[in-house]
């Protein structure tokens, strides 16, 4: 009886370890469904759009990179969230007080989508479906970011949120006519799968 108890033991032992241990795993190998593509001044169709200018064009969720300005300890370059508009070459981000646009070094890629519909903007205290996240669209300081979108002047703007909220800003932060604007209600881009 009591090798049995033992091997019901061991048995019951290994059984929740590997459930534990599988549900672990899955938790850190989530593969995001959405990529970044190259950006050479066309729009692909699968493109994300983010937001719309001042004459209703959509805009479209770009990201480059530059080099840091600030806490240059903790990291030397900064992948940011951008704008691209159509018909631009270029990508616009809010960043450390302005705005700074890409250039032919800053790796210009464009943000696209697997299926159009997996895609949803919800406001961050609301509650939305499980297995949902947050879209990442670059980093500063070692930290992640996210995109976000607010309505202003008129225009579906798109700006960066700070997934660190101890050393940086809760608010979105976008480029608007040159300037960073701060904005306090929002929505932010998640993948629902």
């Amino acid at each position: 009886m009591k090798v049995f108890s033992i091997i019901f033991l061991i048995f019951l032992f290994v059984v929740c370890s590997s459930a534990i241990q599988y549900r672990s795993v899955e938790a850190f190998t989530y593969v995001p469904a959405y990529y970044w593509r190259d950006f050479n001044g066309l729009i692909p169709s699968t493109a994300i759009k983010g937001g719309k200018d001042e004459n209703g064009e959509d805009t479209y969720i770009g990201q480059f990179t530059t080099v840091a300005e600030y806490n240059i300890g903790k990291a030397n370059l900064h992948t940011l969230p951008a704008v691209i508009k159509k018909g631009s070459t270029r990508a616009f981000a809010p960043y450390f007080g302005r705005v700074i646009r890409s250039n032919d070094t800053t790796n210009t890629k464009i943000l696209c989508y697997d299926r159009e519909t997996n895609y949803k903007w919800y406001s961050p205290g609301s509650v939305f479906p499980s297995g949902c996240r947050y879209v990442i669209g670059g980093n500063e300081d070692g930290f992640p970011m996210y995109i976000g979108r607010a309505n202003h002047n008129k225009e579906i703007v798109v700006g960066k949120l700070f997934s660190d909220n101890t050393n940086h800003r809760t608010e979105l932060i976008s480029a608007y006519n040159g300037v960073e604007v701060i904005h306090a209600i929002y929505q932010v881009l998640t993948h629902c799968p």
